[in-house]
């Protein structure tokens, strides 16, 4: 899994704001870059998902591109909430012919409550990408071929 958000720190989650809306230097950042725990995500998705899946290991390859990452801070009157929007692209390809077999990007999004933190709307918006990734019917059937 590539990282392509453009981003300086490959670990940013996500990068604080003023009063203004305008960013900040500081920010809040998780312990290994987000491309990995996408990786780490889909792998743990599809051993723990109910795919059936022919010997692949050396028929096809996937690879996933992380696209953007953002979280949007809505202040409420008591407690506000985080939403959370992560973008993503996957492909398979035949390790033969190089060629692509199946391409999807899945859009996971999620909306927390502030006080559960930047790291419970990484977590919930990283389940709802990989479940729509998952579920999606053409890349379980191009896993069946």
């Amino acid at each position: 899994v590539s990282d392509s958000r453009g981003v300086e720190n490959p670990n940013l989650i996500m990068n604080m704001t003023n009063l203004n809306g305008d960013t900040t230097s500081g920010g809040w950042q998780a312990e290994k870059p987000l491309s990995d725990i996408l990786k780490d995500a889909v792998v743990q998705g599809i051993s723990n998902s109910q795919i059936q899946m022919n010997d692949l290991d050396s028929e096809v390859k996937l690879s996933g591109e992380l696209l953007a990452f953002d979280i949007e801070t809505i202040m409420g009157f008591w407690e506000g909430t985080h939403k959370g929007k992560m973008t993503a692209k996957f492909q398979l390809v035949d390790s033969a012919s190089g060629d692509i077999v199946w391409r999807d990007t899945f859009i996971g999004n999620s909306e927390v409550k502030g006080g559960e933190g930047v790291a419970a709307v990484l977590k919930a918006t990283l389940d709802d990408l990989i479940e729509k990734f998952l579920n999606d019917n053409y890349f379980q059937q191009q896993l069946k071929k």
